[in-house]
Parts: C-alpha cells; structure tokens; sequence
C-alpha cells in the first residue's frame, strides 16, 4: 500500500518499459516489509542532473540503472571504488556522507548522506553462475564483447581468480579497457580460444530481439564440455543458447545475472538479505502471464 512515507525506487534508462527490475524490486519489498515502491521512469542524457537533483531532494531509496546512462552517470556522480574502476554506474546508493569523498560543492547531498553511483554487475554475475554450480576459480574463460557489463563481468574474474579470460571483441582497440581491467590473466582472444574454454560468456547484443545480427561463428567449437551465458534476457532462449544446447553444452539466459545484480543493489539500499526466491518467482510469475 502506498502511504505517505513511502520511498521511491525504481530503474532509469531508455528504452525502459521493457525492463524486469520493478517486478522483482517490488516483490523483494513486500517481503521484507520495506515501505517503497519501484518504477521504470524514461530518461534521456540530457535530463540526468535534473533527475539527480530531484532524486536528492526527494529522498529516494535507490536507483538502478540502465542503458544508455551508466557511463555518463559515472561522470555526473561520486562513485563507490568499483564504479570508479569499471567508468560505469548501475545503481544509485545512499552511503555516509564521510565514507566517500566529496567536494566541497557536491549538490548531492542530503543531511548527512551522500548519493553516489555504484556497480554490482560483475558481483551479480558471479552470484548467478555459482547459482547453477559454476565456481570461476581456476577456469579458462572467452567473453565475447568488452562493453559495460562485458569490463564489470571481466572484473569479477579476475577478483574470482579465474585461470584465463579471453575477450573477443569486433574492435579490439575499444577491447584494451577490458583486458586491462582482468588483470595478467585477461588477453585479446580469438574463436578458437573457445576450444579449451570451460565457461563463454556473451555481452554483446547479438541474438536480442531487435538486433538483426545472427551468431555465424564458434558454433562448432561449443560443446558438452561448456557452460555457456548469454546475459541477454530478451528473448528468454537466444540463438547462441539454442546452439549451445543442440551441441550438448549447458545454456542459461541473463535473467539470473539481472535479478542477481538487483539483489545486491536491494542489499545496500536497505541493509538487509535480498529474498532471491521471491524474486525469481515474481518474475517466472510474470513471463508464464506473458505467455499465450
């Protein structure tokens, strides 16, 4: 029930109204009794310090966010030291004003908290795979793509101690960043790297609905030896999983990583345990509704 001490969270980024994030934030708020409600709200570039500042004013619990905000938000905001390092925010957390460091003239600032930009994609990520019983440590990675959640994503292997990461990407000069952020461990791969890879790792928008690329390499390289992760969440079943599975291999979509990366962001807004069951049946609830 809506009252008037309730507090606004929610998601920002465009296009937005597909996103699952209110489901699963509104249903882990019911269960933990936290007086809040979560919206998807549209929003452009330009209007992010408009949202700033109302986001200040109002109080809000949290944000996440999404494309295409997450790098200029980095840039507008102070950040947590993993967002700092990954140049991407995902979520809007509320932290002791003197925990971070601020200038003197940071507008974002209420009483005697601070609002500031933070990352848990690549800790959602981790969460997710060892989920379906895969422990990164010691294994040889390929991660295609070295985007946003493609550097969170290398991060967190590095951190895990994965044995190697190799990133292939359509250019591997934007790749540089990523491999960098892997650590010694992080190299430019190739396609036939996926041959003595354990885990493969799709960031890249190939397969989505709305992309009309299709994945004409690698396929006969994948096999039951693999698990592979195609953090696309739209459609359910990608092309690259459908490849995956015909050749045996272990295939999960990026619903996981998503209501992961939420629970996280969930944790620190309100300082307790993310219900990641609720979540996930909130959801399920909500595609079995969808379907015909």
């Amino acid at each position: 029930m809506i009252t008037g001490q309730t507090r606004l969270a929610g998601v920002i980024g465009f296009p937005i109204a597909h996103s699952l994030s209110p489901i699963f934030q509104n249903a882990a708020f019911e269960a933990l009794g936290i007086d809040a409600c979560s919206l998807a709200i549209s929003l452009h570039e330009a209007d992010l310090e408009d949202f700033l500042n109302v986001a200040t004013k109002t109080n809000i619990l949290g944000f996440s966010v999404t494309m295409p905000l997450k790098t200029k938000l980095a840039s507008l905001i102070s950040c947590s030291d993993r967002a700092k390092r990954l140049q991407a925010v995902n979520s809007l957390i509320w932290v002791d004003r003197d925990q971070v460091e601020v200038a003197n003239d940071y507008q974002y600032i209420s009483g005697d908290k601070a609002l500031i930009g933070d990352n848990t994609d690549g800790e959602g990520f981790i969460r997710s795979i060892k989920e379906i019983g895969v422990d990164p440590n010691g294994l040889d990675v390929v991660v295609f793509g070295a985007g946003g959640a493609a550097r969170a994503i290398i991060s967190a292997l590095g951190e895990c101690k994965a044995n190697s990461i190799s990133i292939i990407n359509r250019s591997p000069e934007n790749a540089k960043c990523a491999v960098l952020l892997g650590g010694e461990i992080a190299h430019l791969g190739s396609i036939d790297d996926i041959a003595g890879a354990s885990l493969i790792v799709n960031t890249t928008p190939i397969g989505m609905i709305g992309n009309d690329s299709s994945w004409s390499f690698g396929r006969d390289l994948i096999n039951n030896s693999h698990v592979v992760v195609d953090i696309i969440t739209s459609p359910l079943t990608t092309p690259l999983m459908n490849i995956a599975t015909s050749n045996g291999a272990k295939a999960i979509n990026g619903v996981g990583m998503l209501i992961h990366q939420g629970a996280v962001a969930i944790e620190t807004w309100v300082g307790q345990i993310a219900p990641i069951d609720v979540m996930k049946k909130s959801v399920e609830k909500y595609f079995n509704q969808k379907l015909p």
